[in-house]
């Protein structure tokens, strides 16, 4: 199986999932950006590479902007 997939069942870490859901994508990515610089697992890194292409696709796929 690629480690893409299998990157799916490692949790985000608490941070970036609390960001995610309070919809701060932006600095989601920003700290997403800082822990891929350090030496980290491979199955982590592809998760955090993964989340990091879902984040920046959220927004595109809401149909109504903020009022």
């Amino acid at each position: 199986m690629d480690l893409t997939l299998k990157s799916l069942m490692v949790p985000l870490p608490e941070d970036i999932q609390k960001l995610k859901g309070y919809g701060a994508f932006d600095l989601a990515i920003k700290i997403i950006d800082s822990r891929l610089q350090e030496d980290i697992p491979s199955i982590l890194r592809a998760r955090l590479e993964l989340e990091k292409v879902i984040l920046q696709r959220i927004p595109g796929e809401y149909r109504y902007s903020e009022m």
